[in-house]
């Protein structure tokens, strides 16, 4: 604004405004609060009737900015007057916060939004500021209540749809068996946020002969009770299947159930028993899309349904059947895969087939991706058709019959450290195409190297060394038995010492069951020790994360051993500590710990295998700090390799501190590596 100073200006500008007494009137009846301040104290020469309504001051013309209003040092408003003053740029400023102190030293907030317009005389020099203010408290305030009310709706409601989630994964499979002429895979995705979750469920379950059932079914609703009632559903289908190999019996017996259960009825299952031995699956669909089959080439065809209605229904249950042989697949699933808005199913279900068909011709996946067509036909159906959104959960469940069954294995091996070794890798080369998780791996893993390194310490005692004997086999029941076999004499004082039987107790703690068939005695040599474990082969729940195991000669080989470069009495352990790296670790543990006077820190964290024998040298540099009246310390995290063997062998062990520096990955581990 451009200020007129000469009286010829001042008589046309009175023209062309008006007289100075309606202007100032029309100015003090302004209904946005205006004050005018000049250069170069900000002093006030006008201030209208709504400023002064706003601040509560009726004398302000005459007074500086900082005189009228003391209490807003501080709050920068002062500063960005002046700040128009300097630049002759116009400023906005929207929901300023201001919070001024009152005389009593009290304080109130307010929020104001400000237009500030530098005004000029007739050469463009600012002479001063005009400044226009909104008190927007109110709004302010209803909207930041409005948003605390909806953020904690949506709080409560995501504690909600996160407890109905962790309910729901609780009641599915936590693992699919592993059978010796079957792959299975499951891959299942939780309805979006937006939904409630959903009843989707799967299951299978290993039946006498070698045959092997599996189950799809949706729920109706979604939420607590759908969830609740999946559970009834499945428990109430997997004891029927386990009492008779009648399929119709058992979804007859199903849906008596659901006729006389509301939460159950008008829900949907498909439920197939695959057998390999005669090459065909037994199948009953009961309102439910029927399965996939899927050939060794990628061409799939969907099987008839059998005609059954929903669950409580009143509708026929009717069996049908389908050959299927060695390298085919046969994939169920639920019917939020192929159902989207604005496309038919038989729509979604060409587009599954194209991702199936791609999933099993493209063999050369990257590192760490799925191996057998199964896992592969169930994380790119649900990875791929799930991108373009979906409003229901998505399920799938796949078996694919090997055309090479999994057959025993016999590994002979002599009874020392470099057999040890051999036999390590030569077991993981046959058990990797089993598809186990990094945990089983290392269970198995773990037993075979306490038992090996068992017959190697108290087998050949006082003689050559023999031959420890491997066997190993996957029953059709999902059951892996390995027994280690030695052609030698135990001799009594070797098993009641102090720190003989460790071996054995650890490989027991991570098996199912574990026997002494045969123990040598002198004139009666050999031993065998027998193991049994239920293998399982992990679903994909929720946000799958692909986890593989490490292969031989990978960066977990050996055992490593770091100092701590802020402190020198910290060792970090990463690798194997196995009988092959005691004696390196025996060493550097008497180095650092000075024999046992002085202080000693182990951070276990990053072992990927912490065996027997490496334990007897922490038991033994233990007693030797504790003798001197110094401490040797563990340090590990929960769910590590080492903390489960600790926990085993009661050793006790501590979290590490958060100035210890950030968590090492304890990472997979397998046998040979």
């Amino acid at each position: 604004m451009t200020r007129r100073n000469e009286p010829s200006d001042r008589a046309d500008l009175d023209r062309r405004v008006g007289e100075p007494c309606t202007v100032r009137d029309g100015f003090d009846d302004l209904p946005v609060p205006t004050v005018i301040l000049h250069r170069p104290q900000l002093r006030v020469v006008a201030a209208n009737a709504a400023y002064r309504r706003l601040t509560g001051r009726e004398h302000l013309v005459g007074t500086t900015m900082r005189e009228a209003f003391p209490e807003l040092e501080g709050q920068q408003l002062f500063e960005i007057v002046e700040q128009v003053c300097r630049t002759g740029e116009e400023t906005t400023a929207y929901e300023w916060r201001m919070a001024p102190a009152a005389g009593d030293g009290s304080t109130w907030e307010t929020y104001r939004d400000f237009v500030l317009t530098p005004q000029k005389d007739a050469e463009g020099q600012v002479t001063g500021v005009i400044l226009q203010q909104i008190d927007v408290t109110d709004r302010v305030l209803e909207r930041r209540r409005a948003e605390s009310v909806t953020a904690a709706a949506e709080r409560r409601y995501d504690e909600a749809h996160e407890t109905v989630v962790e309910l729901q994964k609780a009641l599915l499979p936590p693992s699919l068996p592993v059978l010796p002429a079957v792959r299975t895979a499951a891959r299942y995705l939780v309805a979006d946020r937006d939904q409630a979750a959903g009843g989707d469920w799967f299951d299978a379950i290993p039946l006498e002969g070698g045959r092997l059932a599996l189950v799809v079914g949706d729920m109706v609703g979604h939420g607590v009770a759908a969830t609740a009632a999946m559970g009834r559903l499945r428990a109430v289908l997997a004891e029927a299947l386990t009492r008779t190999s009648d399929l119709r019996e058992v979804l007859r017996s199903v849906d008596e159930i659901a006729r006389r259960s509301s939460e159950i009825r008008a829900s949907t299952v498909c439920a197939a028993v695959l057998d390999v031995r005669v090459g065909r699956i037994d199948y009953i669909t009961c309102g439910h899309p029927a399965p996939l089959l899927v050939g060794a080439d990628g061409a799939s065809r969907q099987l008839a349904p059998s005609g059954g209605t929903p669950l409580g229904t009143g509708g026929p249950v009717r069996p049908a059947s389908a050959q299927i042989g060695p390298g085919e697949t046969v994939l169920l699933f639920s019917e939020g895969l192929i159902e989207r808005a604005g496309h038919s199913l038989d729509e979604g279900l060409t587009a599954l087939e194209d991702v199936i068909r791609d999933a099993v011709r493209d063999t050369t996946q990257p590192e760490g991706s799925a191996s057998s067509p199964a896992e592969r036909i169930c994380q790119l159906a649900v990875e791929l058709l799930s991108r373009t959104g979906y409003d229901d959960d998505i399920t799938t469940l796949a078996a694919h019959v090997l055309v090479f069954p999994q057959r025993p294995v016999r590994v002979v091996v002599p009874a020392t450290v470099e057999g040890l070794l051999e036999a390590r890798e030569r077991l993981y080369r046959w058990v990797r195409p089993l598809d186990l998780s990094p945990e089983e791996l290392r269970g198995l893993d773990l037993a075979t190297t306490e038992t090996i390194t068992n017959a190697i310490e108290h087998a050949y005692v006082d003689q050559d060394p023999g031959a420890v004997r491997i066997d190993a086999a996957v029953g059709e029941d999902g059951v892996l038995e390995f027994s280690v076999s030695d052609e030698g004499s135990w001799h009594e004082d070797t098993r009641l010492s102090a720190t003989s039987g460790r071996g054995l107790w650890i490989a027991e703690s991570v098996t199912d069951g574990l026997e002494i068939a045969h123990r040598g005695r002198p004139g009666d040599p050999g031993t065998r020790v027998v193991m049994r474990r239920v293998l399982g082969h992990p679903p994909h729940l929720a946000s799958p994360q692909e986890y593989s195991p490490s292969l031989p000669g990978d960066d977990h080989d050996g055992l490593e051993i770091t100092e701590d470069e802020r402190d020198p009495s910290r060792l970090v352990l990463s690798g194997s500590a196995d009988i092959s790296s005691t004696e390196h670790l025996t060493e550097q543990l008497d180095r650092s710990g000075r024999g046992g006077f002085r202080d000693l820190t182990l951070d276990l964290t990053g072992l990927q295998l912490l065996a027997s024998s490496a334990v007897r040298a922490l038991l033994d540099q233990r007693s030797h700090h504790i003798a001197h009246g110094r401490e040797l310390c563990l340090v590990t995290a929960p769910g590590t390799p080492a903390q489960s063997v600790l926990d085993v062998v009661g050793l006790p062990w501590s979290e590490p501190r958060i100035d210890d520096g950030p968590p090492r990955n304890p990472g997979p581990t397998a046998p040979g590596s």
